[in-house]
């Protein structure tokens, strides 16, 4: 889906990233899983490297797709 509305699935956090879609599995305990590095990298990009990332939980982006 996210390919026919022109976006581009990527297994890594780098600052050309527009977008970090943060799934259902995500709790609140984020910090301490795998995943949870990938958020980190994600803030520490958007919050001191300037770069123009935003951090979007799935719904959110689901209903931006409409």
């Amino acid at each position: 889906r996210q390919e026919l509305a022109g976006g581009k699935v990527v297994d890594n956090i780098t600052l050309k990233l527009d977008y970090l879609i943060i799934g259902t599995l995500s709790c609140k305990h984020w910090r301490y899983q795998a995943h949870g590095r990938k958020i980190e990298k994600a803030i520490d990009y958007r919050d001191n490297r300037g770069a123009a990332l935003k951090i979007l939980s799935e719904e959110q982006w689901q209903s931006y797709l409409g």
